[in-house]
């Protein structure tokens, strides 16, 4: 599987990840912190498919920049859910690392951009 495909691939499962979450927090009755983890979740996968499918090169490497902000902000806020008890380690856990990877890949490909620039 290339690289291409294999972001894409951590992108859903991420997004599906994210989204269990939400649905676990609104259930608890969590709305703020579960709306803003669900909002930065789903825009990560969002702008990793526009800029691997985006005709322009700084097109492309302005939404590479733009995922890696969303994917800065989803772990900021699943990180606070941790830590004040909202969810579990088991629930952490289950979706931190994927978030890591992401954040891996981007920041690599946005480095690799800006070299070929």
């Amino acid at each position: 599987m290339d690289n291409g495909a294999n972001i894409s691939c951590l992108c859903l499962a991420f997004t599906n990840k994210v989204i269990e979450l939400y649905k676990y927090l609104q259930e608890k009755g969590e709305k703020i912190l579960s709306e803003r983890l669900l909002r930065s979740g789903l825009e990560v996968g969002v702008r990793v498919s526009c800029a691997q499918n985006t005709l322009g090169f700084l097109c492309s490497l302005d939404r590479f920049d733009v995922a890696l902000l969303f994917t800065n902000d989803t772990l900021y806020w699943l990180n606070l859910l941790f830590l004040d008890g909202y969810i579990t380690k088991e629930q952490y856990c289950a979706v931190e690392p994927l978030g890591q990877k992401i954040r891996c890949y981007l920041t690599t490909t946005i480095c690799f951009l800006k070299t070929i620039r």
